[in-house]
C-alpha cells in the first residue's frame, strides 16, 4: 500500500443497513447516493483509487494525459493574456480618438515609420 495509512473503516449493520437502503431508495438524491456508494465501497476494504472508478468519481490519467492538459492549460493562459493585452490597447487607442481596432493582428502590428 503506497501513501499514508488509512484509517480502518467499520460500520455497524445498523449503518450498513441505512446506507444501502440510501443507494436503493428512488427518492434519494443523487450525491447522496454516490457518498452512501463511496462509504460502503471503503467500508468493504476497497483501495480509494478502485472504489472512485467503480464509482465514476475520477478518471485515472496517465502521464502523457498530464501533459497534454497541462499544456491546454498553459496555452489558454498565453491567449487570455493576449486578448487582455489587446482590448487594453484597443482601449487606449480609442481614448486617444483613434478609432476602433478590429483583430489582434491590428492591434500587435507594428506602427510605420514616417
Amino acid at each position: 500500500m503506497r501513501g499514508r495509512p488509512k484509517a480502518e473503516l467499520v460500520l455497524s449493520e445498523s449503518e450498513r443497513e441505512q446506507l444501502q437502503a440510501l443507494t436503493l431508495r428512488r427518492k434519494t438524491a443523487q450525491a447522496v447516493a454516490l457518498r452512501a456508494r463511496i462509504v460502503l465501497a471503503c467500508a468493504d476494504g476497497m483501495d480509494n483509487k478502485a472504489v472512485a472508478v467503480r464509482n465514476r468519481v475520477t478518471q485515472i490519467k496517465d502521464t502523457e494525459q498530464q501533459s497534454v492538459l497541462a499544456l491546454h492549460t498553459v496555452r489558454q493562459g498565453f491567449v487570455k493574456a493576449r486578448t487582455a493585452q489587446a482590448n487594453q490597447i484597443r482601449g487606449l487607442l480609442s481614448e486617444f480618438g483613434l478609432g476602433p481596432v478590429n483583430t489582434n493582428r491590428e492591434v500587435h502590428r507594428r506602427p510605420k515609420r514616417s
